[in-house]
């Protein structure tokens, strides 16, 4: 549940497939909520840096966006 050894990878130029989506950002982003709710130990840097960089990237892709084609 970290995503923290994928970003590292993704930024070296290992191609994961599914690490960038709106799925994925909401299941992280639910999945982090619940498990916070259940008390569970969840670390803070891993799944924040996965959320934060899935929001980063998909920000890119919104219409109108002034960089997008640099």
């Amino acid at each position: 549940m970290s995503g923290l050894p994928e970003m590292i990878g993704w930024v070296n130029g290992v191609n994961y497939p599914d690490y960038v989506g709106l799925n994925i950002l909401f299941t992280k982003m639910v999945g982090n909520c619940l498990a916070m709710g259940a008390k569970l130990c969840v670390g803070k840097e891993g799944p924040l840096a996965h959320v934060g960089s899935n929001c980063g990237i998909l920000t890119l892709y919104l219409p109108g966006f002034p960089f997008q084609f640099l």
